[in-house]
C-alpha cells in the first residue's frame, strides 16, 4: 500500500487505481464484423485486459466530491472523473489478488489462507 500511495503523491493524480493484467478466455468462435462482412475470425481467444483490484487513493478534493447521503459506487466515481477530465492514473501490480466476487477466485483465496467457507 506504501508504493500505491507514493505512486499517487508522485503523480500527482486526482484517483490512482491499482490494476492487474488478466487473461480471459473465451470458450467461443469470435467474429470481428463490419458492414455485415465478417473480417476476422478468433476461435477461443484469449484477450489480455488491465483490470481493477478494487484498491483506489483519491486526492483530498476528489474526496469532497462524494455527496453525503447518496450511494455512489468506484465505477461512478471514475465515470465521472473520466467526464470531469480528471487526472486518473493506474498502478501496476503484480502482488498476490483474488477477485472474491468471481466463485473461481474465492476458492483458491479459501485454499491459499485456509479459510472455511464460512469465512471468506
Amino acid at each position: 500500500f506504501g508504493a500505491l500511495y507514493d505512486h499517487h503523491m508522485m503523480t500527482d493524480a486526482d484517483m490512482t487505481i491499482a490494476v492487474q493484467k488478466k487473461a480471459v478466455s473465451s470458450s467461443l468462435g469470435v467474429l470481428d464484423i463490419k458492414d455485415g462482412q465478417v473480417v476476422a475470425y478468433r476461435e477461443k481467444p484469449t484477450l489480455n485486459f488491465w483490470v481493477s483490484m478494487g484498491i483506489y487513493v483519491l486526492s483530498k478534493p476528489v474526496v469532497q466530491l462524494i455527496p453525503d447521503g447518496r450511494k455512489l459506487d468506484m465505477p461512478e466515481l471514475v465515470q465521472n472523473l473520466l467526464h470531469e477530465q480528471a487526472h486518473i492514473v493506474s498502478y501496476e501490480s503484480d502482488d498476490l489478488w483474488f477477485d472474491i466476487g468471481t466463485m473461481e477466485d474465492l476458492e483458491k483465496a479459501r485454499k491459499v489462507f485456509g479459510s472455511s467457507k464460512e469465512g471468506i
